[in-house]
């Protein structure tokens, strides 16, 4: 199973749900890869990060004089309200990592009094993590927070979308792989995983 968040991948791995396996290609991965492996006990393994930040619709902001935000604290701005768009943490891994993120940024007091006065300006949130670009992109919100590769597949498609990080840093997501305990077809299943492994040249 390919997953998009490791941490289930991570609990699947401790309750011994997923198959212990090292690919051959194990030591041509990144470390932030190899590390999941070595803590899972090779059950599991990172396969991509994304960065989490915001995509903001800049037809919408030109168009209302809005300034462009580049830090977490910009987000907090009077001129913002009902613009922004983050999705639920208790539906949504991209705002959990949201969430997250804050919370070791600023600590977990600051974080929520953070997220109280952001509320403010939050017009909706959302059950998927990606529809609040989507929504931006199609002009009915400013912005949305979201992992940054959501923001800029709008942008690939056309969309007035400008993917940003904020400037205090911000956390990521581990995409992880792993093979279900008692799979049917474990070697063609390690051949998938080798693919997935594989390096691919840029193009």
């Amino acid at each position: 199973m390919v997953g998009r968040y490791g941490r289930p991948h991570l609990q699947a791995a401790a309750d011994e749900l997923t198959a212990p396996y090292e690919s051959p290609l194990l030591a041509d991965q990144q470390d932030w890869s190899k590390k999941q492996a070595e803590i899972s006990g090779n059950r599991t393994i990172g396969v991509y990060t994304g960065a989490l930040g915001w995509g903001y619709n800049t037809k919408i902001f030109a168009d209302k004089g809005l300034k462009e935000p580049a830090c977490w604290a910009d987000l907090l701005d009077p001129s913002l309200k009902g613009e922004i768009q983050l999705a639920d943490p208790n539906s949504s891994g991209t705002a959990y990592t949201a969430l997250a993120t804050l919370v070791q940024l600023m600590g977990e007091d600051q974080a929520f009094d953070y997220l109280k006065k952001l509320n403010a300006n939050v017009s909706q949130y959302t059950k998927s993590g990606s529809a609040p670009v989507k929504a931006a992109a199609r002009g009915e919100t400013g912005m949305g927070i979201v992992f940054l590769h959501d923001a800029v597949s709008q942008t690939v498609e056309g969309f007035p979308i400008k993917p940003m990080t904020p400037c205090e840093g911000t956390g990521y997501e581990v995409g992880s792989m792993s093979i279900i305990e008692g799979a049917q077809n474990p070697d063609e299943a390690k051949a998938f995983y080798d693919w997935v492994l594989t390096p691919r040249p840029r193009t």
